[in-house]
């Protein structure tokens, strides 16, 4: 695919985007791909179309057409007319900018006025005239998509997306380095928690290795001895009152 709106194509298929703003998108000035067994024409459009969840990388041409859009046709999309696998043998989501997808929309006519229409009420506006035909592509090949993630500013809808995107760059940052502030606290009370055991526990273990045993054996001893003392004298007072009863008796 060559001569796309904003981009470069090298033979081996390597798509690079200039100036085109990304935020988790790839933004293409092209609406549609019908293929050939030979190579694929693209229709461009005066709107940006974008291609939804689709991240630089690289990815496998699955299947397109060969349907020729004219006004009055209609293409015949049940099966996708030009789809891409990702890495994971998945299909990518080729959505125009409403976000509906080329290979889900059904059938497409083209109409006088340039628009694909839809089956289902799926809309692609301001379709141009065929621009051009890359060559020697098939399915099974590999195109690479690179962005430099470059912000346009040319326009004031440019700039005002442009703005519009570094605002909610910046909101995720903050929102992320606040989880982050909550995550370090907690952390930090389990670190002075865990610090207070450890003390604890240090401090156990002095009391233990400083223990003088002769000392604590002597106490010991001499407590046993008291003990059995108090018992024998306990004993022996028992021992009168039942004398004294026995006389009487």
């Amino acid at each position: 695919m060559n001569k796309l709106a904003g981009a470069e194509v090298a033979t081996d298929y390597t798509i690079t985007f200039g100036d085109a703003v990304i935020d988790d998108k790839v933004t293409l000035n092209a609406t549609i791909v019908n293929g050939e067994t030979t190579g694929i024409e693209d229709i461009m459009a005066t709107a940006s179309v974008k291609v939804t969840g689709l991240e630089a990388g690289k990815y496998t041409v699955a299947t397109f057409d060969a349907n020729t859009h004219t006004p009055g046709n209609t293409w015949d999309s049940e099966a996708p007319s030009f789809a891409l696998l990702n890495a994971a043998g998945e299909v990518v989501a080729l959505g125009n900018s409403d976000g509906k997808n080329f290979y889900a929309l059904g059938d497409l006519t083209l109409d006088t006025n340039n628009e694909f229409k839809a089956d289902n009420g799926g809309v692609l506006k301001d379709v141009a005239a065929v621009m051009t035909t890359a060559t020697g592509l098939k399915d099974g090949d590999t195109i690479e998509i690179k962005a430099d993630g470059g912000i346009n500013v040319s326009t004031q809808e440019a700039a005002d997306k442009a703005i519009t995107i570094i605002n909610d760059a910046i909101e995720t940052v903050s929102a992320e380095r606040s989880m982050l502030g909550a995550m370090q606290n907690r952390l930090e009370h389990t670190i002075a928690n865990l610090g207070t055991s450890a003390e604890n526990l240090q401090a156990a273990e002095s009391r233990i290795r400083d223990l003088d045993m002769a000392a604590e054996i002597m106490e010991f001893t001499k407590s046993n001895i008291l003990n059995q003392a108090a018992t024998a004298m306990l004993a022996q007072a028992n021992m009168a009152p039942q004398t004294v009863l026995q006389l009487l008796g």
